[in-house]
């Protein structure tokens, strides 16, 4: 990853964070959990898994946690193509299944012919919510194939109709992009450089970004 990209990632990100949380800290097992969310024990669980995986696999680990069905957010589509992709063994076919799940949430003019391309065709037709950690380079979307680029939209666009959209939530969506980013990196042939440094822990607040 570049210096300059690195900087478009995560140079904000702490900014975002700091002026969107409140300043006081709550003395707590996992500083940062969600606790007004719907959401707020499969978001708190599903980032704690994070700490425990290289960054690559925080992808496939989010993925799998939308098959829980404890978040009443993620909608019924993605929960089961969650589950359905992981009993496939074919990494197309998952591919397909997700991606026609977040084209459910999306609508038509989100549509993958697919999965396995780059983002940058599909962010110009079909944009992320209007937020600010969402603001990223076209250099960007050309690490992140389809597939994934439709998931993040779709979670985030589900979470924030929800109201679910706390710290903890923008952080899971942070975790997606970098790990979707470095696998594409590694495909693309760039797995060699560094990963750049993790994410500041977020704080907990009573309200989520604004």
């Amino acid at each position: 990853m570049t210096p300059k990209l690195r900087a478009t990632l995560y140079g904000p990100i702490t900014v975002i964070v700091s002026l969107s949380l409140s300043s006081q800290v709550v003395a707590s097992p996992l500083a940062g959990q969600s606790t007004a969310s719907p959401c707020a024990a499969w978001l708190n669980k599903t980032v704690a898994k994070m700490k425990k995986l290289p960054e690559r696999r925080w992808r496939d680990a989010i993925v799998a946690a939308l098959g829980e069905g404890s978040c009443s957010a993620v909608p019924e589509a993605l929960r089961n193509a969650s589950r359905e992709a992981g009993r496939s063994r074919k990494p197309s076919h998952r591919d397909r299944l997700l991606t026609d799940a977040a084209v459910t949430i999306l609508g038509p003019a989100c549509a993958v012919p697919d999965p396995s391309q780059d983002s940058r065709s599909l962010a110009r037709v079909c944009p992320l919510p209007a937020r600010e950690e969402f603001a990223l380079p076209d250099s960007v979307f050309r690490d992140i194939r389809a597939v994934d680029y439709a998931l993040i939209d779709s979670l985030a666009t589900s979470l924030l109709s929800a109201k679910a959209y706390d710290a903890v939530a923008q952080r899971l969506m942070l975790n997606f992009l970098l790990s979707a980013t470095l696998l594409g990196e590694h495909r693309n042939g760039e797995g060699a450089r560094p990963s750049p440094p993790a994410l500041p822990p977020a704080r907990r607040g009573n309200d989520g970004p604004k």
